[in-house]
């Protein structure tokens, strides 16, 4: 009588049972009561498989012994006091601190600076050859100067940041080709206003009986706002060079704002001794040369104040001192470099003829600074000079205008938000309608 063939018995997920033949073990079947397709588990599963289906991954894990439990509970219970009321005292015991130094016991491993057993040799698997030990020498600490600084990337319209910009720096900036044709066509413009304008104005404010370089009043207000723009774009906007004439042609941005600006700075420093002088008996007129010097001292830091300082109350003088003294040396060169522009500036649009008449009937040889010769060279020194003191200008905002004991401080950069606009408005041309009808 021959065996019976052996069978394989499991359930189904949802608890049908199966018993199929062995020789299909490792195969699929179809469940006909949830349609569930089912592994038929081989011989060797079987006794890994529980009567429900399920597998059995970990063999049952035995008690914990109660004092085990206990001193688990004692030393990690979130709380201060045992099941009984008493304080847990977790302080070392007189047997932990017998036990200190005392060698390990057999069945604990000893740590790596306790094992006093010396390491087995080691050998290559390949050659055989014995694997010695290498040294490894400890390198002195690198010194804090030299240790490299990750730098920032270079994107574009931006410039290195490891180059701080200065005194010297500007200098040689004024002579890049991006600067140097803004102060040719500052002066092609001048020299074209001279042989249009300038022409007629002469001889008819000569006429009338005033000064006949007044015809220059106009483009002293063009070359006046170019300068403050110039202040504020290598101040506040950071651009670290000259911007283009009247930059965007904006009427109250562009042109009047900082035209005014410019000129409550003059007025503010130098009215006073105008006044003074006209006021004044010639006898005494030399009293006007004080407020005149005070003026002169205090017109850079004005001038910075009325571009920058968004309020004419940071004018008042305690405030302009706090300017001279946290900007220290570099206003003393501002100082000394305006001392040079502003005569320069007022000789480029008016000539000799600021002198007084006495004096110039007196010496009739200033006349010949009047001559293309010498007036045109001037007029391209003090070209130079103007851009140098604005840009050293908006450089001394840069450095110190956070220490500014300035007040109701609140400043937009027009240059991002014009970035910014054109970046929505070239979205918005990208941007595609979700439904075409």
């Amino acid at each position: 009588m021959s065996s019976p063939e052996p069978s394989i018995r499991f359930p189904c997920h949802c608890g049908h049972p199966f018993e199929v033949p062995a020789d299909q073990a490792a195969s699929s079947i179809q469940c006909p009561k949830c349609g569930r397709l089912n592994d038929v588990p081989s011989l060797s599963d079987l006794e890994n498989i529980s009567g429900d289906g399920t597998l059995l991954l970990k063999p049952s894990v035995p008690k914990p012994e109660p004092k085990r439990l206990a001193q688990v509970d004692r030393h990690f219970a979130p709380r201060r006091v045992d099941r009984k009321g008493n304080e847990i005292d977790l302080r070392n015991t007189h047997d932990d601190l017998a036990d200190i130094g005392a060698p390990p016991e057999g069945d604990q491993i000893p740590l790596r600076e306790q094992d006093a057993r010396p390491a087995k040799p080691k050998y290559d698997p390949i050659t055989g050859e014995l694997i010695r030990p290498l040294k490894i020498a400890t390198p002195p600490p690198p010194e804090q100067e030299k240790i490299p600084v990750a730098q920032r990337a270079l994107t574009y319209a931006s410039r290195d940041t490891a180059h701080v910009m200065n005194a010297r720096r500007i200098f040689i900036s004024l002579f890049m080709p991006a600067n140097f044709v803004v102060m040719i066509f500052i002066f092609i413009f001048y020299f074209v206003f001279q042989m249009t304008v300038g022409l007629i104005g002469f001889y008819l404010f000569n006429i009338l009986g005033l000064m006949p370089s007044l015809y220059n009043l106009p483009l002293a207000f063009l070359l006046m706002a170019h300068y403050a723009n110039t202040v504020e774009d290598n101040g506040p906007e950071s651009i670290d060079e000259l911007p283009r004439p009247l930059r965007n042609l904006s009427f109250a941005q562009d042109i009047f704002g900082p035209f005014s600006n410019m000129f409550t700075a003059l007025a503010y420093c130098f009215l006073p001794a105008a006044a003074l002088f006209i006021a004044l008996p010639p006898q005494i007129k030399a009293v006007a040369v004080l407020p005149l010097a005070l003026g002169l001292f205090f017109f850079p830091a004005a001038l910075l104040t009325a571009i920058t300082g968004t309020t004419v109350l940071n004018l008042r003088p305690d405030r302009l001192a706090g300017v001279i003294r946290i900007s220290a040396g570099q206003y003393m060169v501002s100082f000394f470099v305006w001392l040079l522009a502003l005569p320069l500036f007022a000789f480029s649009l008016f000539g000799v003829y600021l002198i007084p008449v006495q004096f110039r009937e007196d010496h009739l040889w200033i006349y010949q600074f009047n001559r293309p010769a010498l007036a045109f060279p001037v007029l391209f020194l003090s070209i130079i000079v103007m851009h140098f003191a604005t840009w050293h200008l908006g450089l001394i905002y840069r450095h110190h205008h956070d220490k500014f004991p300035w007040v109701l401080q609140k400043h937009y950069s027009a240059r991002r938000e014009a970035e910014a606009a054109q970046a929505a408005e070239v979205r918005a041309r990208r941007r595609k309608p979700r439904y075409v009808k």
